[in-house]
């Protein structure tokens, strides 16, 4: 499934338990992985590994503030969770890859 057809499927799910508001940030957190998937060639959820998840951590926390990052990566997380748990259609676990950082 390609990345990009994953985040769309995945915002379809959650608009009935979410206001729209929140669709449309998640979808902007989203599109940065998207882009930054397309970018590296990264084509399909199906290739992405947990080194993958680190690189674009490494990437978005030199760019953003903490408490952003700790958004993106919580939305990227629970997308992650998303394609492993109803999709089935990433390596089990990957989801626990995504590093959330933790704010006190």
């Amino acid at each position: 499934m390609p990345v990009r057809s994953a985040v769309q499927r995945y915002l379809r799910r959650r608009r009935s338990d979410a206001t729209e508001s929140s669709i449309r940030s998640w979808k902007y957190r989203l599109k940065l992985f998207v882009e930054w998937c397309e970018g590296i060639g990264i084509d399909a959820v199906s290739e992405l590994r947990p080194y993958d998840l680190d690189e674009y951590y490494e990437l978005r926390s030199s760019r953003v503030e903490p408490v952003t990052l700790e958004g993106e990566m919580r939305t990227l997380r629970t997308f992650l969770t998303y394609l492993d748990e109803q999709l089935d259609a990433v390596e089990d676990g990957l989801a626990d890859a995504a590093r959330v950082p933790d704010l006190d």
